[in-house]
């Protein structure tokens, strides 16, 4: 019977490469002209690679919703432990994978190129020393020129004129990576792989609720996602996510319901609108005085008319509705985690440090690690947050630490192709105002010319008792952006919804 070869140092990258084989065309078209398949060192892949090339090459698809008819054909001539351990991970990747989707490309595509690049260079070794050690020295220098062929072969540059890079660029275009949904979604814009995000705030504006936002809508879009916590307990940041994931309610008030906040027209609460589509005609308080207390008793209605037939004469404010929601307990909880884990489980991880003690370096070791033990290739990474993150070099301390920091996330972004998203405190003036700058920026103000994009979250005692949140952008990379708009989000952070729904509005003065 013929051996398999199973090499644990090659076998995790391997089926990644497989993986890539046979669920996306993009990164087929990439790496199909640089495989060999003697570079893979398990038979089990080389005959999984044979097989999506084959597919590609009559199709030019990736051959995803085949490749299990593919197997049934061919498993009658596979040895017995090969079917197996085919069988075993074609059924991961239908599990994991969905066409084009759960897999970072272009971070998969640098590493298949690296590994091929150092299995040609191992083969034509091999093959040099066999051959001088029969005194074949021209059959040895003719192994050295094909290792500078692929050397060729695989080579970064780019002729940005060539038809194939002008196709690639509008096909890319095509695609958003991730959006958040409603009018927040429009005002932070599309969100690309390689940008580094920072969120600025106030201590306790929900920095870290936007934050595990981002990994929620990210998980949600099947894209697998990390989250590092140095602020944190495990136990805090769990309870944070089942609140998200289903906006159950702990201790819920005799009456048995929760306030959600609502839009609301700021002239519908003074009575100073006189539309005949005004949904009631009382006052609910007068300009500028604080809101009462909601009652659900109380016959006022809130009134969005204008948001949605006159904009201009919206002026964005917000009440209440009551809403009964099931209590957040050790009975409701798990069952609605069971069913999490079936359909998301393989896209979120979380890794707790305590403060200060872990740098970007131990972020990467620990992605590696995952990588390797559980096949997770993180596209989307929080991290909460900059400021609390260790030295990357020994003994670096204030702004020297904070610039080595956040050059070190944009590096990660970079290389790993991924989305790096971080929050950021801001100065004890900022604690002040109501509408954040980037003078108020805190500790480094050069992490600006770090990142992609730059938000603050803007809050003042009036509009977190209304459930109310301004965001604004302070940078941005690649869009334009207006300071005198904001992005006004409905929160009720009792149940963990972060984002309700949003407005974009332009700021008020006074």
């Amino acid at each position: 019977m013929a051996k398999i070869l199973r090499r644990k140092i090659d076998t995790t990258l391997e089926k990644r490469i497989i993986t890539g084989l046979i669920v996306s065309k993009r990164f087929l078209n990439e790496i199909y002209p640089l495989i060999d398949f003697n570079y893979f060192t398990n038979s089990f892949t080389q005959t999984i690679a044979t097989w999506a090339c084959a597919f590609y090459e009559t199709y030019e698809e990736a051959p995803f919703e085949h490749i299990q008819d593919i197997f049934n054909t061919e498993k009658e001539k596979l040895l017995e432990e090969e079917g197996t351990l085919i069988e075993e991970l074609l059924v991961s990747i239908s599990k994991k994978y969905s066409y084009e989707k759960g897999i970072n490309i272009e971070y998969l595509r640098d590493q298949a190129i690296e590994y091929f690049k150092f299995r040609e260079l191992q083969i034509r070794t091999n093959n040099m020393q066999g051959l001088l050690l029969k005194g074949d020295t021209q059959g040895a220098e003719e192994e050295l020129n094909k290792v500078k062929n692929v050397q060729k072969a695989t080579s970064s540059w780019v002729n940005p004129f060539n038809a194939e890079e002008v196709k690639r660029f509008f096909e890319e275009a095509g695609t958003v990576f991730l959006q958040l949904p409603g009018d927040v979604g429009e005002f932070m814009g599309p969100i690309e792989k390689g940008w580094l995000i920072g969120i600025e705030g106030a201590f306790k504006r929900g920095k870290t609720w936007l934050l595990i936002e981002f990994a929620v809508m990210a998980m949600l879009a099947k894209i697998p996602t990390v989250i590092f916590s140095l602020e944190m307990t495990l136990r805090k940041m769990k309870e944070r996510i089942y609140k998200r994931l289903t906006a159950y309610a702990m201790n819920i008030e005799e009456h048995g319901y929760i306030k959600y906040p609502c839009f609301d027209c700021k002239l519908n609460q003074t009575g100073d609108c006189d539309k005949v589509e005004r949904k009631n005609n009382l006052t609910l308080r007068n300009y500028n005085e604080e809101m009462p207390e909601f009652d659900i008793n109380m016959e006022y209605t809130p009134c969005t008319w204008c948001r949605e037939n006159s904009p201009r004469e919206y002026k964005v404010g917000s009440w209440f509705r009551a809403v009964v929601r099931p209590e957040f307990n050790e009975t409701t909880v798990p069952k609605s985690m069971e069913e999490f884990d079936k359909m998301f489980g393989h896209l979120l991880r979380i890794m707790i440090y305590p403060r200060y003690t872990a740098n970007v370096s131990d972020m990467e070791h620990d992605l590696d690690v995952l990588e390797q033990t559980e096949e997770i290739v993180a596209e989307m990474i929080i991290v909460d947050y900059a400021e609390i993150c260790g030295p990357e070099t020994k003994n670096s301390t204030g702004v020297q630490k904070e610039d080595e920091t956040w050059m070190a996330l944009a590096s990660l972004a970079g290389k790993r192709h991924a989305t790096v998203v971080t929050g950021t405190q801001v100065t004890k003036e900022g604690l002040e105002v109501r509408k954040l700058q980037l003078k108020h920026t805190a500790r480094w103000v050069g992490k600006i010319g770090h990142v992609d994009a730059f938000y603050a979250l803007n809050q003042d005692e009036f509009e977190k008792k209304a459930g109310l949140l301004r965001i604004s952008a302070l940078a941005h990379r690649h869009m334009e952006i207006n300071d005198t708009f904001s992005c006004y989000v409905l929160q009720q952070l009792h149940v963990g919804q972060p984002i309700l729904d949003s407005e974009i509005m332009k700021e008020e003065t006074g």
